[in-house]
């Protein structure tokens, strides 16, 4: 299983969203993706995303501003995965904006 890390602390909205994707989409099959920020909502929205692309997700509060998010990808979940998160970022482009789920 693939592991990798998301470090968007200090990211403003929808960075920490387009780099997660961006980490899902170079997954080859089954893998975990730690993502870390600096604030809730960027936890929230990473979450929203992950759940939508057929991930499952869970969240943890380390700190007032630290959340790490853990995605976990399951092998069965791998190509279906890939054609949501290409729809979902022509959707984020064409929204323009965070919180698009």
């Amino acid at each position: 299983m693939v592991k990798m890390t998301v470090d968007a602390m200090g990211e403003h909205c929808p960075i920490p969203v387009v780099k997660t994707k961006k980490a899902l989409g170079k997954l080859q099959g089954a893998g975990q993706i730690e993502v870390l920020v600096d604030n809730e909502t960027a936890m929230k929205n990473v979450m929203k995303m992950a759940k939508s692309s057929g991930a499952s997700a869970e969240s943890e509060k380390i700190s007032d501003r630290e959340y790490k998010v853990m995605i976990t990808v399951e092998e069965k979940n791998a190509d279906e995965q890939s054609a949501v998160i290409i729809c979902g970022m022509r959707d984020m482009y064409r929204n323009g904006r965070c919180g698009f789920f």
